[in-house]
């Protein structure tokens, strides 16, 4: 690894500075975009409670028909203290009932014509939120299953975008993706808030989240790859707490702003701050070198000490001279990874690689699993809030955002693999032990289930470092893809877990996480540590990490065979 010991060197003595202030600028923005779409599409979609009302009535509350159909039936001018959100018989609009125990309300609401046969009128509970996507588009009744769209477009164009992303970052470099995932991003994520039409709308959601993932990745690997060695790890980390902080935000913004279309608008202002930065920041150098543009690289590095305000040694001018010499013909493209081969001879040549194969196979299913047990214990920490949607959002963003600040110091001290191993297994045990206590212990309840959350976004976070630091430039961003793309299977799985699972036994989803915990924790140990190390560049780089590993424990064993004798 000589290649990449020599620029760890490099951006060790450029140090941190003003060179690298837009690469973190622009990737807190794009880690700023993701929640305000995962979070917000969930949110600005919940059920909003209703009322269905004849034409020619006036305003009332429905109740329960007599016969059973299943429908509502029509009122009086009597209001009920909760809206019972259910729909009116179609064949029998005329019918109208008093319930037993009616109130007189004392909120006026406004009156909607739907065009919907089973809700001709309607008045919406606006005490959360004044408009959202149910109420402006009245996805109720008949159009119930319409309402699962929006949230829906989110996770089917990032899985595009991230495809698209890792494969354009990894052939046309950082900084150009970032400008066309701007470029894309810009146009859909403000135009969401503007557009009057459903379909429309659905389609600029997905187009949002093409957009955003388009950007996530490549940002990410940009702010990895140009950060000097000590500080690598806690960039990474701290670059998380923005995605948590904008989580806390949209929760408290919640009770603010109640119209969906301003607090979309609000939310993603971040876009805008990521705009010049795309015009700011250079390539990454060790991009540049992999596609044997050495002269790049090196007037990159150079610019890079200048902005910093650091005079290079002569052993790095010295090496910045012969990086100069480098040509497409003598870079990665002289071993076969920089070519444009097909895409199916690329992956056979990473599979030949034994170390490289064991990365590849192992970690997006050590993301799949990681998936499951996060968003199973989300869904367990979620079970204990409130009726207001911004309450879970603010705890949940504030002790995520607590959690990564607190494990960046500890992974300084700690091995990657030890935190990651020790937070799966003590969430783990903290969700199992959760399903012996009894509800009487509410106060030990919420204590296990946000002590596990706590620790598996700890664990979640440094998986994030610790998977840039396995993946070799060459395919680093291709590699976050894979991972991604298998994680997004592990998400798809666990609202099934929870709903079928629970059909059998109370206890049985909680089990079934609890086991998705343990295979994580042992799959992290197949994997070679990568604290203190440099970034692997090329396959190469990654048999000899894997070599100088294995040399080290034969070693150890050697030692501890003499000392016994």
């Amino acid at each position: 690894m000589a290649g990449s010991d020599h620029l760890d060197e490099v951006l060790a003595e450029v140090g941190y500075g003003r060179w690298q202030v837009p690469i973190v600028v622009l990737s807190l923005a794009i880690h700023a975009m993701t929640p305000v779409h995962q979070l917000g599409s969930t949110l600005l979609s919940s059920p909003v409670d209703f009322r269905c009302l004849r034409p020619d009535a006036s305003p009332a509350l429905a109740a329960n028909d007599s016969e059973g159909s299943g429908y509502q039936t029509d009122l009086p001018a009597v209001d009920l203290a909760e809206f019972p959100s259910l729909c009116l018989d179609p064949a029998n609009l005329s019918a109208a009932l008093r319930p037993a125990n009616a109130t007189v309300s004392k909120v006026s609401l406004t009156r909607l014509s739907t065009g919907i046969p089973s809700c001709p009128e309607v008045e919406y509970d606006s005490s959360v939120f004044t408009s959202t996507i149910i109420t402006e588009w009245h996805l109720i009744c008949e159009r119930t299953s319409w309402r699962t769209l929006f949230p829906m477009m989110y996770p089917i164009g990032s899985l595009l975008g991230s495809v698209a992303g890792g494969y354009f970052s990894d052939r046309i470099g950082r900084k150009l993706t970032s400008r066309i995932g701007v470029l894309l991003a810009v146009p859909a994520c403000l135009g969401i808030t503007v557009v009057p039409w459903f379909s429309v709308m659905l389609a600029m959601k997905m187009l949002a989240g093409f957009a955003v993932i388009f950007l996530f990745y490549p940002c990410y690997s940009l702010a990895a790859e140009t950060a000097p060695p000590r500080y690598r790890g806690i960039t990474l980390m701290l670059l998380s707490v923005a995605f948590f902080v904008v989580m806390t935000s949209f929760g408290a913004l919640g009770y603010v702003v109640t119209a969906w279309r301003v607090l979309w608008l609000v939310c993603n202002i971040p876009l805008l701050l990521a705009m010049p930065m795309t015009m700011l920041i250079d390539e990454s150098p060790r991009w540049l070198i992999q596609k044997g543009l050495g002269a790049d690289a090196a007037a990159v590095l150079e610019k890079a000490a200048q902005k910093n305000g650091v005079q290079l040694s002569d052993g790095t001018n010295s090496y910045l001279e012969k990086l100069k010499l480098l040509s497409p013909s003598s870079g990665a493209a002289a071993t076969g990874e920089g070519c444009q081969c097909s895409w199916g001879s690329t992956a056979l040549s990473y599979l030949r690689s034994p170390a490289m194969c064991l990365i590849l196979l192992v970690t997006p299913v050590l993301w799949l699993f990681q998936r499951i047990v996060y968003l199973g214990i989300v869904l367990s920490a979620n079970n204990f809030t409130s009726n207001s949607p911004f309450e879970y959002v603010i705890i949940s963003g504030g002790l995520g955002g607590i959690t990564v600040l607190l494990a960046t110091p500890v992974m300084e001290r700690l091995s990657r693999k030890t935190i990651i191993v020790g937070a799966f297994l003590t969430s783990t045990v903290m969700l199992l032990c959760d399903l012996a206590v009894p509800a009487e212990h509410w106060w030990l309840k919420w204590i296990l289930v946000l002590g596990a959350f706590c620790l598996s976004v700890g664990g979640f976070q440094v998986n994030y470092v610790f998977t840039a630091e396995l993946m070799p430039t060459v395919i680093r961003t291709r590699g976050f893809t894979l991972c991604n793309l298998v994680g997004s299977v592990g998400e798809a799985i666990v609202p099934v877990v929870t709903e079928v699972a629970s059909r059998y036994a109370w206890w049985a989803s909680g089990v079934c996480f609890g086991a998705a915990g343990i295979m994580a924790s042992l799959l992290v140990t197949l994997l070679p540590e990568t604290k203190d190390g440099s970034l692997p560049e090329t396959i190469a780089d990654v048999e000899e990490r894997h070599n100088n590993i294995k040399n080290k424990d034969t070693d150890k064993d050697t030692k501890k065979e003499k000392g016994f004798v």
